[in-house]
């Protein structure tokens, strides 16, 4: 995963809030294409889960 994008997540990380939901996922074998929905798939289900 690119540098920058983990040390963005973890500074959000580092700031807990109960109103922010913060998950990471990196998709090895996917591309810029492919990636979105996956991205969509995985952030409803984390919304929803809760």
């Amino acid at each position: 995963m690119n540098n920058a994008v983990s040390a963005f997540v973890e500074k959000l990380q580092a700031h807990k809030s109960d109103n922010l939901i913060i998950n990471k996922r990196y998709f090895e074998d996917e591309t810029h294409d492919t990636v979105a929905a996956l991205s969509w798939y995985y952030g409803l289900k984390s919304i929803l889960k809760r």
